[in-house]
């Protein structure tokens, strides 16, 4: 797990896997190996946070909820890189079609993104104060 984030006060966290350019989980116009593979180790991290098995005290924290995986993987650089439009179209198939993560991520427990997608998202949000995402 690379991040944790606990939302202070509603009872609720993140836990939140990072991919890299080396461990793409899209390449042309499929998902890859590397999609599965982190949303297992995803999938150990949240049962051992819910079975208190892990060894950080820092994680020893009581949450009614569920937490919600978060991945964030790369697409593989390609001439055109697929746009995140198809990018998102491709995780979203991917995730609903296979019985082991289409409950999560129908019901928003779990979200994976791309760089890509990550950055289109920041792009577009509304400003704060003076401050603009990008």
């Amino acid at each position: 797990m690379d991040l944790f984030v606990l939302f202070h006060g509603q009872s609720r966290c993140d836990l939140i896997e990072c991919k890299g350019p080396s461990r793409p989980i899209i390449v042309e116009h499929a998902t890859t190996p590397e999609l599965e593979k982190s949303l297992h180790q995803l999938a150990r991290y949240r049962d051992a946070f819910k079975n208190r098995t892990l060894r950080d005290s820092r994680l020893h924290l009581y949450t009614e909820n569920q937490p919600r995986l978060v991945l964030i993987g790369d697409a593989k650089r390609q001439k055109p890189t697929p746009d995140v439009a198809k990018q998102a179209e491709l995780l979203r198939e991917a995730l609903q079609g296979n019985p082991l993560w289409n409950r999560d991520y129908d019901s928003e427990l779990l979200i994976v993104m791309t760089w890509d997608m990550l950055v289109k998202r920041a792009k577009d949000a509304p400003q704060v104060g003076d401050v603009t995402l990008v």
